[in-house]
């Protein structure tokens, strides 16, 4: 929703998003403060908020001129990706085809990789069932009990 700072002085309603607007932006900014503790704080608000401000972080890591704010920028898409991993690694390997500081690629990468896959949150999943065997044994299946493990619909390299 957007709301012009000069409209939202008649609806109070108006003027919360804007507020909410204003704090998401100064919160990406304290992302390149020059105290590293101000920044993290500012990290783990931003990967905090739900939903986490996936379009201001986008429209920052590929617009910034600050190197060091795309970087960090990278780094806090990665953390929030599972609000919506495909949105995020579309953002990210954009950034990646785009940049052309060495330093901020990087934070690009280990912030793709740093996603956790499909398999890890099958895994998760599964482990949270009560009646999963994953739940059961520590080591995920108990092989003796079980059978033979199942087939994937697909190859695995």
């Amino acid at each position: 929703m957007d709301v012009k700072e000069s409209s939202a002085k008649a609806d109070p309603v108006d003027r919360a998003v804007v507020g909410v607007n204003r704090a998401i932006t100064r919160l990406i900014e304290l992302l390149a403060h020059k105290d590293d503790l101000v920044s993290v704080k500012a990290h783990c608000a931003l990967r905090d908020l739900d939903p986490p401000p996936i379009g201001a972080l986008a429209e920052t890591l590929l617009t910034a001129r600050d190197p060091k704010l795309r970087a960090r920028t990278a780094g806090v898409l990665g953390a929030s990706a599972d609000a919506d991993k495909m949105r995020v690694m579309a953002i990210l390997g954009q950034a990646f085809k785009t940049e052309g500081e060495m330093a901020v690629r990087l934070a690009v990468m280990d912030a793709m990789l740093s996603m956790k896959t499909y398999f890890e949150e099958l895994e998760e999943a599964a482990a949270a069932r009560p009646d999963s065997p994953s739940a059961i044994v520590p080591g995920g299946r108990d092989d003796a009990a079980a059978g033979p493990p199942p087939r994937l619909p697909f190859e695995v390299f």
